[in-house]
């Protein structure tokens, strides 16, 4: 057991000598193997374990005596240990999810508190290959793709490692017995309404026992199989995403056209990509809503809109706008006062810049000396229009936003300038040409607009 582990943990890259470890024990079969299999691993590495135990208080008295159990078998290895206890029920209510997502984010968080906290290099959990094998299952069974069928991953971005990856829960139980080592049972493990309970205790064995006794472990190769395929796409959708995506926090956008003409297998992937950026994760995103997304994309050009999980996709023209579902908000109209020289906040996104200056002969800006008063910046409204300098008519500006390709979620900001009520000046349209600089001319209103930089 000590040996293989080891090689997994080299295999993987988990350690380096000398790294503060923490290990999270439940006080289930599995994690106290973990910290047994560590504390005799460690002079190998010359690591610095700590025990970690999140009590969940879900099961009354059991719960605290699982605490007990683990402060005293960490006292008995000679470790620290750092406990905490979370009302995962209270947790579950607030955020909406289910108990097992609210006490899996309650244990995440605690972890990397303890990392930040206590200088821990890593978390050690105590998955097996028995877990992963379940793991993949369930995803199988509903549908996940690639991404997810990768299962348990046995080194995160965070830090979490995972050394049992390559060892079955019978010779954890097997490892435990032969050196009389005591755990605890978490009764819920055999809560048959609890989905990963009926893939463990009645799923995977009929399987087992009527298809593939070696079913466990071509689950977990095929894990490996699905982790080397994210492994190779990962950095390609990365640089694609880089090179194609633009970011208008806190939406994402995406060309309709170059979406569309990717390959099917990286066109998928970066819509998840995108998806998780925008979402914060990829929980109830299945293939039905990525292939949605995609054939919006492959429509001709036009506008439409697809609703997943969490996210709001709006086609305009050749753009999708993906955006947080609770940040779809009607558009909030402004109007102020324009100052010369002046500046102006828009929308939260846009910043105008108001200055006056000699006219040196050049066009595109206004005759400030010819400009009805008052000025007022406003949002662009339905119905308006005006005669560009150029133009041998008025146009409704509806009809310039169709020309220019203008997208629909960049118009109910639109600022104008209007000058005694007269529309006098437009954003990417210039000004009216009744009052923009020409011969006789002395000053001229420049007006300059750009984007707030909101962490792009």
């Amino acid at each position: 057991m000590h040996e293989r582990v080891a090689e997994f943990i080299t295999r993987y890259n988990m350690l380096a000598r000398g790294h503060a470890v923490g290990v999270a024990v439940s006080g289930g079969a599995d994690s106290v193997c973990l910290l047994h299999v560590l504390a005799e691993l460690a002079p190998r590495w010359a690591l610095r374990l700590v025990v970690l135990h999140l009590n969940h208080g879900l099961r009354g008295e059991e719960s605290d005596q699982d605490e007990v159990f683990v402060r005293q078998l960490a006292a008995s290895l000679g470790f620290n240990c750092l406990a905490r206890r979370v009302d995962v029920g209270a947790l579950r209510r607030l955020t909406g999810d289910n108990l097992e997502q609210a006490a899996r984010a309650a244990r995440r968080e605690f972890f990397l508190e303890c990392m930040r906290q206590a200088g821990l290099a890593r978390v050690a959990l105590g998955h097996t290959r028995s877990d992963q094998a379940e793991t993949v299952l369930l995803r199988l069974m509903r549908g996940s793709g690639t991404e997810g069928l990768a299962g348990i991953l046995p080194v995160t971005r965070e830090g979490f490692i995972r050394p049992l990856l390559g060892v079955e829960r019978a010779e954890v139980e097997q490892y435990l017995r032969r050196r009389n080592i005591a755990w605890r049972e978490d009764s819920t493990n055999r809560d048959l309404t609890l989905a990963r309970n009926r893939i463990r205790l009645q799923v995977l064995p009929a399987l087992l026992r009527d298809f593939n006794p070696a079913l466990v472990g071509a689950l977990a190769r095929y894990a490996e199989l699905a982790q080397a395929e994210n492994d190779y796409w990962e950095p390609r959708i990365e640089r694609l995403a880089r090179r194609i995506l633009r970011k208008r926090p806190p939406a994402v956008l995406a060309p309709a056209d170059r979406l569309a003409c990717l390959p099917v297998a990286a066109g998928r992937r970066l819509v998840r990509r995108i998806l998780e950026e925008v979402k914060g994760d990829r929980r109830r995103i299945e293939f039905e809503h990525v292939e949605q997304i995609l054939r919006l994309a492959a429509e001709k050009e036009g506008h439409g809109r697809a609703q997943v999980p969490g996210v709001d996709v709006l086609r305009s023209f050749n753009w999708l706008r993906f955006i947080p579902l609770d940040q779809v908000r009607p558009p909030q109209p402004y109007s102020f006062s324009l100052d010369v020289p002046g500046e102006l906040e828009l929308c939260g996104r846009l910043r105008l810049v108001a200055s006056a200056t000699e006219w040196d002969g050049e066009p595109g800006g206004l005759d400030l000396d010819r400009l009805p008063r008052p000025l007022v910046v406003r949002n662009w409204r339905p119905g308006d229009r005006y005669r560009p300098a150029g133009r041998d008519r008025e146009v409704l500006i509806k009809q310039m936003f169709q020309e220019q390709k203008i997208p629909l979620w960049e118009r109910s900001g639109w600022p104008v300038l209007t000058g005694g009520g007269l529309i006098v000046w437009s954003r990417g349209f210039g000004p009216a040409a009744e009052f923009h600089a020409a011969a006789g001319c002395r000053r001229i209103l420049r007006l300059d607009i750009s984007e707030i930089d909101c962490g792009r």
